[in-house]
């Protein structure tokens, strides 16, 4: 076995010097045979440790050239207090004992330097600005010669001969007047110039809105746009303009839907009216005598089936009122007018014989409403057999 040889007097140097620290690392020669066989009780590769040396510790803090440090041991850490008299000392070291009379943190203002407003001054580049100093604004009097120079560097000198603020008006201008009016898209109204007021008689054709709706001028229109009634002026057929010979090309006036009035030829009228009169029939009443006639028996054949009187009501009836009385009944029938009206009978006798029928039809005669017998008793009344 190989054995590990450290001179003594080495390890007691370095351990009393404190060389080697706490612990030391030994290399093992491989021959001869080492004086020192074993380290701390350990062989082969052996790491001292301080408890590994007898009376390390207090050999170590007896060699030390310093015991303490302000009353401690170990990892010491000092502050300004663990130094006596580090203040004055510091204080008495400093290179500036005070500035302006402080000490401690100090701030200085422009106060604080003696003279120092005199010598900004006298070091600026610029004492005074027209005769100010301190925080000067300056105006136009303050530049010597500024409105003769402004005036000369000024694009135009004067306006109309006039300087300063000027307002110009029409009359600054030259020709001002012949220009605008030469420039003007309308040179005169009415044969006017200047300032007008225009009435209808300046517009040629123009009606005044006086003669609206009075005579002798012109119509107004209602919501309809139509000419009211009250100023279409009245007039009777015998008032107009006699017509030529009618023809199928000639037209009429009518109105079929609102309020629009639409004109038609006579052969259109007459297609119209042959076409609806051929499936036309008259209208049959029965009654029993007595009885009254009126409105609604107009244009109808009243078939009388009892003997007695039939009337004619003139206030229910109106002139071209007409009818058929057919009798048939085996009696007379006698026929009267009542409320006003007359009977004009043909043979002066207002009856009908039995199986017989007369066509009556209703007028006005010098104010009286008449109601015409056309057929008589017993002549010539249309036997009913013969229709």
């Amino acid at each position: 076995m190989a054995r590990l040889i450290v001179p003594a007097q080495v390890c007691a140097g370095l351990f009393v010097s404190g060389l080697l620290g706490p612990t030391i690392a030994l290399a093992q020669p491989s021959s001869p045979p080492a004086p020192v066989q074993s380290v701390s009780g350990r062989i082969g590769a052996v790491t001292l440790s301080a408890g590994d040396v007898s009376g390390f510790a207090a050999g170590a803090a007896a060699a030390a050239p310093v015991q303490s440090v302000a009353g401690r041991i170990g990892a010491v850490t000092l502050s300004a207090g663990d130094v006596s008299g580090f203040a004055a000392g510091a204080a008495a070291a400093a290179p500036v004992q005070s500035v302006a009379g402080r000490t401690g943190t100090v701030t200085l203002s422009t106060g604080d330097v003696s003279g120092f407003a005199a010598g900004a001054a006298a070091a600026a580049p610029v004492q005074s600005v027209a005769g100010h100093t301190g925080t000067v604004t300056l105006s136009t009097g303050d530049v010597s010669g500024f409105a003769a120079g402004a005036a000369a560097a000024a694009p135009v000198q004067s306006v109309a001969g006039r300087t300063g603020t000027v307002t110009l008006s029409t009359g600054d201008v030259s020709g001002f007047a012949a220009g605008a009016a030469a420039a003007a898209p309308v040179q005169s109204v009415a044969g006017r110039t200047g300032v007008l007021t225009l009435s209808a008689g300046d517009v040629a054709g123009a009606e005044q809105t006086a003669n609206r709706g009075a005579a002798g001028g012109y119509a107004t229109l209602d919501t309809n746009t139509l000419v009211p009634v009250a100023e279409v002026p009245s007039q009777t057929p015998d008032a107009l303009t006699a017509a030529a010979a009618m023809s199928s090309t000639d037209e009429v006036l009518m109105r079929q839907s609102g309020t629009t009035v639409l004109r038609g030829t006579l052969a259109n009228l007459q297609t119209f009216v042959l076409g609806g009169l051929a499936g036309y029939l008259q209208p049959v009443s029965a009654v029993s005598a007595p009885a009254t006639l009126n409105a609604s028996n107009d244009g109808a054949i009243v078939a009388v089936g009892a003997t007695g009187t039939i009337s004619f009501d003139a206030s229910a009836t109106a002139d071209g009122w007409h009818a058929d009385i057919a009798n048939t009944s085996s009696g007379t029938v006698t026929l009267a007018a009542i409320n006003g009206g007359a009977i004009a009978a043909s043979g002066g006798l207002a009856s009908i014989l039995p199986g017989y029928a007369v066509h009556v039809v209703r007028y006005t005669a010098s104010g009286t409403p008449t109601f015409q017998i056309i057929g008589g008793t017993p002549a010539p009344q249309i036997a009913l057999n013969s229709v």
